[in-house]
């Protein structure tokens, strides 16, 4: 809170300037691959070890402020239903995430 009433302070060109350096967030909507699980287990990768960790991390070094919001789903399908596993169709889904 206290940084954006000192925001609400700056003159308009700092603000400007301020405002280019926001952090930036990217969706990454994916299945068990994206999720890091890890095989014959219910375990999973740590962050900095899946490959959405290593991207972030990596444009972070770089001097991007970027967040990747990972929103992975064990056996999720691209389009599809599974018979046996309801709610597994990602193209029903991701209309809730991205709204």
């Amino acid at each position: 809170m206290q940084r954006i009433l000192d925001w609400l302070h700056y003159p308009a060109v700092m603000r400007k300037e301020y405002s280019i350096r926001v952090m930036k967030q990217i969706l990454v909507y994916s299945d068990s691959l994206t999720w890091g699980i890890i095989p014959s287990t219910r375990k999973r990768l740590n962050f900095d070890d899946r490959w959405p960790g290593v991207l972030e991390n990596s444009l972070n070094r770089h001097e991007r402020k970027v967040r990747l919001i990972e929103n992975c789903l064990n056996g999720r399908r691209t389009t599809w239903d599974d018979p046996l596993k309801p709610g597994q169709n990602g193209l029903e889904g991701i209309e809730q995430v991205i709204h």
